[in-house]
């Protein structure tokens, strides 16, 4: 008779981050194979250049390269997707909490205000759905934290329940 381990999987933290704090806190490295790459000024030593690797070609080797640890002292830890989220369907719970706040849905999008609801963020590690573009810090992201990053202009969007 065999004897059964059980794993005790601890439950992830989760962080969401305005960009600002997530440049300063992870460093963003800059895309050195696209000198005209997007992200400009998430580097503080050099704001001119873009920190944004494409999700194709030379760009997307060297991301999967980082992510499969095959750069030394980098691995998946150092890897953010930038993602469109898809939006909030209107009958969630975010969706109940953003009519709370005065949102309103109309035809597949979020309007206060005359602004439309950005979904767009940064996650930590390597993702393939909705992929935008792809950052990789110098710093890692802690492997037991899950992160969201948003844009200072999109934070108002997420809103805690009251």
């Amino acid at each position: 008779m065999t004897q059964t381990q059980t794993k005790v999987i601890q439950p992830r933290a989760f962080v969401v981050l305005e960009e600002s704090d997530w440049t300063a806190k992870f460093k963003p490295i800059v895309n050195h194979l696209d000198e005209n790459a997007s992200g400009q000024g998430w580097n503080p030593d050099y704001p001119e250049h873009g920190c944004m690797f494409e999700t194709y070609g030379p760009e997307l080797q060297y991301v999967l390269d980082v992510a499969n640890g095959k750069i030394p002292g980098m691995s998946n830890l150092n890897v953010w997707t930038f993602m469109d989220g898809d939006g909030v369907d209107e009958d969630s719970e975010e969706g109940a909490r953003l009519k709370a706040a005065g949102w309103i849905y109309d035809d597949g999008d979020w309007i206060r205000d005359d602004v439309h609801l950005d979904t767009t963020f940064i996650g930590d590690g390597y993702h393939l759905c909705n992929r935008i573009g792809y950052f990789i810090t110098s710093i890692p992201a802690d492997e037991n934290t899950d992160y969201n990053i948003r844009g200072e202009d999109r934070m108002e969007v997420h809103v805690e329940a009251a």
